[in-house]
């Protein structure tokens, strides 16, 4: 299959939104900015007659039903009828479509719609935009087409918008940022509730592994870089979900000195999701060596082996990413 790059956002629009019904994707251990991206998108489909499903491999936390008042998300299930298109939304690689990967890549009529820079195009038909959030892609795509938003489109948006900027606190924040969330907000998004659920809302479980967590902060490169790391273990001890972790990254970035941050979660036996942020270095450029991506600030990757190896293993890539 020749993928195509779509630099004009109306053609790329034009030719997605000549179909009749849609198959959604998130990305596994889906965050605000994909769900978000592709609940907006579900809800603009239905809006002008299409049918739209959203899938995703892994489970959603429940915080983004308390946001989003039009919440169908289909977990982990087999597909078990044919769409007209199936489309990737804010999936930078075809592995983390989880379990849907290889349907996804047997289908003829194939999309993806992302902003990570690492993406070379993994449908048939691409748009690719390096920006703060993949809902900026999503709400260019409705303004190409001249097509309405409603209340609930919009809260979907500001959803990935705001989450995926740290609730525009990280650098990659800009004007053109803040005028989307402006557009947003004139819909009549209640920002508060967003802001409470995606960020402050938790569980006094969340809230036992949390301090655990950073309790055990360690520090490597002279402070440089900050390692939290959370055992499959302390998960059940809590009474936790993977999803619990959403966030704690942030927290070690405010620390004094700290350049980069690695929140390491156990995602089966002796393998481990890492989260990076960076504050001017290039994490990205850490999280390929091991076969992952994401931006030059925010990134993520896999890596197998006991916690102290793995770690012992990122400190020599960011070393090298800092040097």
């Amino acid at each position: 299959m020749a993928n195509k790059r779509y630099d004009d956002i109306k053609q790329f629009a034009d030719l997605l939104l000549s179909n009749g019904s849609y198959a959604l994707f998130c990305h596994i251990h889906p965050d605000g900015d994909s769900i978000g991206s592709a609940v907006g998108l579900q809800l603009m489909l239905k809006s002008i007659g299409k049918h739209a499903d959203v899938y995703c491999s892994d489970s959603v936390d429940e915080k983004y039903s308390n946001i989003l008042s039009d919440f169908n998300m289909i977990s982990a299930k087999d597909i078990d009828r044919e769409y007209d298109c199936y489309v990737a939304i804010d999936v930078s690689s075809t592995d983390r479509l989880g379990k849907y990967e290889n349907g996804f890549l047997s289908k003829e009529n194939t999309f993806c719609i992302d902003h990570h820079q690492t993406n070379l195009g993994i449908a048939k038909y691409n748009y690719i935009k390096d920006c703060s959030a993949n809902a900026e892609n999503v709400l260019e795509l409705f303004k190409a087409k001249n097509l309405p938003l409603d209340k609930n489109i919009a809260t979907a948006l500001y959803l990935g918008l705001c989450t995926d900027t740290g609730n525009f606190t990280h650098s990659n924040t800009n004007p053109e940022t803040m005028e989307h969330a402006a557009e947003l907000l004139r819909q009549g998004v209640d920002c508060q509730a967003v802001n409470f659920y995606a960020f402050s809302a938790q569980s006094r479980n969340r809230a036992k592994l949390y301090g655990q967590t950073m309790s055990k902060i360690e520090y490597y490169l002279d402070g440089k870089l900050a390692v939290i790391a959370v055992s499959a273990e302390a998960l059940k001890n809590c009474g936790c979900e993977k999803s619990d972790t959403s966030g704690f990254i942030d927290f070690i970035m405010g620390i004094n000195g700290v350049k980069v941050g690695a929140c390491l979660m156990e995602s089966s036996l002796n393998c481990w999701k890492v989260s990076l942020r960076g504050k001017g270095v290039n994490v990205c450029n850490v999280a390929t060596e091991y076969g992952g991506g994401g931006h030059i600030a925010a990134a993520g990757c896999t890596i197998c082996g006991f916690l102290y190896d793995v770690i012992e293993k990122l400190v020599k890539s960011v070393k090298e990413v800092m040097d």
